[in-house]
């Protein structure tokens, strides 16, 4: 079980505090907040209680944990206990895809470096095992510093034995 943190100044693990909530959906949180141990922002997500996917995201959080691409958003830390669980990641200053094209059509060269990059990222995360649990054009964002980011990297495990991709997900006929 865990516990839907949602007020800002709201600490968890004794050094990350939330700061700036920056989208809900579905039963979990993210954060904007800090990690008080190290001085630096970070991403957290936090989970409503009886979140029914809570053990896959744990699991695919720890998975994402050892991918090493610089183009993917890291994570730094996963907590899950009786009373909470949640998930902290890189905090990535920049605009998302979604952001970008709400001002309108991107130049051509810009639009291609963004989804090269971003499939290139992807790809090497799906060479570790890794899938992204639900990527929208709001988890490709563009740096502050020119370059790409896949943010919120978790997702389904391939299973070792068929080298398949496998969800905890029903399957739709």
């Amino acid at each position: 079980m865990s516990t839907f943190i949602s007020e800002p100044g709201t600490r968890l693990g004794g050094r990350y505090r939330l700061e700036d909530r920056i989208s809900a959906s579905g039963g979990w949180s993210a954060w904007k907040a800090i990690d008080e141990t190290l001085a630096r922002p970070v991403t957290v997500l936090t989970f409503a209680p009886g979140f029914p996917r809570i053990r896959e995201v744990v699991t695919a959080a720890r998975s994402a944990s050892r991918l090493t691409d610089a183009r993917l958003a890291q994570v730094f830390d996963v907590e899950e206990n009786w009373d909470q669980a949640y998930v902290v990641m890189e905090w990535v200053a920049g605009d998302s895809l979604h952001d970008m094209l709400a001002d309108g059509p991107l130049e051509p060269g810009q639009s291609a470096e963004i989804i090269a990059e971003g499939a290139e990222a992807l790809a090497s995360a799906h060479a570790a095992g890794v899938a992204h649990l639900c990527l929208t054009p709001g988890s490709l964002r563009w740096t502050n510093g020119g370059g790409v980011k896949v943010v919120s990297i978790a997702g389904r495990l391939r299973s070792r034995a068929s080298g398949a991709l496998r969800s905890s997900r029903p399957r739709s006929r």
